[in-house]
């Protein structure tokens, strides 16, 4: 094309809008290409710097600490994980079981191995026990029953991908910090179309733990959380939060949780894997709950602000760089 024939098309106001949104358009492409390449290049330096960090302190002394797994017909679950919590590579551990009323073989699972594993006790929430969340009332039977102050919730569905799970969880506990975080995921591999819910499951948790790595605790999964005891009780556990069925985990991480006392941990043994027959099951009433609190909340802030200057203020917060 000659200059001229360029000269004029561009006198052309069709041309000049074209060759304008196109400009801006390859633009908005750099733009989001740099942020992306901004973002991996950060999350790597990050990781790789924790995982520097925690080489170190997996040399280091490890406290005792106790897992409390919480059961409710769970029989066939304790069956196969039990074994696998007591093959962890750690110096010292104990197994608290906080059975639910369960009606299956539960019991005769449990007396079964306290003869084959020392360290696994139980104890049980009354059938006839008026409670509204009778997970926060076994949870809290369960915190009344261990002896160390370094505590790990689990549920018996639950099963470690690694037996250096707890070594990973309990490297990052020192002075002044009193909570680790860690992740689970579904095992899409025992349920059929548990595809979909394990990816909803790994986009949920991506957000809490990204928050949490960037200073912002604000909620954990009764799955793979590790606190004091001594944190617990301070705060009287569960108490705030009696009338509701729910909120053992987010809602108390959320009131205890600071930047200062709240770690993560993300490699990849100290993952769980929650391994049951009923994902979809399990994963439609975990979003219940999610969605009834996500309307509630909406429901606040609309009496408190205008819900577009609400989104602005999120989109802000989550733009600025994490302290």
């Amino acid at each position: 094309m000659s200059s001229e024939s360029f000269i004029r098309l561009l006198s052309q106001p069709l041309a000049v809008s074209v060759i304008v949104c196109g400009a801006v358009a390859v633009a908005l492409l750099l733009f989001l290409a740099y942020i992306d390449v901004k973002y991996y290049l950060r999350v790597y330096r990050f990781c790789r710097k924790n995982a520097e960090k925690s080489e170190t302190r997996k040399k280091e002394l490890l406290p005792p600490v106790s897992l409390i797994v919480y059961a409710c017909e769970n029989a066939v679950s304790l069956r196969r994980n039990l074994p696998e919590l007591f093959k962890q590579d750690y110096p010292d551990f104990e197994v608290v079981v906080v059975d639910d009323a369960s009606t299956d073989e539960t019991r005769d699972i449990l007396n079964l191995y306290a003869e084959r594993y020392p360290r696994l006790y139980s104890t049980y929430v009354p059938s006839d026990a008026c409670a509204l969340s009778r997970r926060k009332l076994a949870i809290t039977l369960g915190f009344k029953a261990v002896r160390n102050d370094y505590v790990v919730v689990l549920d018996a569905t639950c099963l470690p991908s690694s037996r250096y799970w707890l070594r990973n969880m309990m490297c990052h506990f020192s002075d002044g910090v009193d909570i680790v975080l860690g992740y689970t995921r579904f095992d899409m591999s025992s349920s059929r179309g548990a595809c979909y819910a394990a990816y909803d499951r790994m986009l949920f948790s991506l957000r809490y733990l990204s928050c949490a790595l960037c200073g912002n605790p604000y909620m954990g999964e009764g799955t793979n959380v590790v606190y004091r005891k001594s944190l617990f009780f301070g705060h009287k556990g569960f108490s705030r939060t009696l009338n509701l069925r729910y909120g053992d985990d987010d809602l108390f991480i959320n009131e205890v949780a600071t930047p200062q006392n709240t770690r993560v941990e993300i490699s990849p043994e100290s993952r769980v894997d929650v391994c049951t027959d009923d994902f979809i099951s399990l994963w439609r009433m975990s979003k219940c709950v999610i969605v009834l609190r996500r309307h509630i909340f909406a429901i606040v802030v609309d009496i408190c602000l205008h819900s577009n200057n609400c989104r602005y203020i999120f989109f802000m917060q989550h733009w600025l760089p994490c302290r």
